[in-house]
């Protein structure tokens, strides 16, 4: 899961708060903006 987790913040993805609730210990949410904000 180390390696995942690695290429998904090499893609630019970075943990944002949880938005439902988990029963499972140590999930990541993880967001990406839709838009660069060098290009708006």
């Amino acid at each position: 899961m180390t390696a995942a987790i690695a290429l998904y913040r090499q893609m630019g993805f970075r943990p944002i708060p949880a938005y439902y609730e988990t029963p499972v210990t140590g999930t990541l949410f993880l967001g990406r903006p839709l838009q660069d904000d060098a290009a708006a």
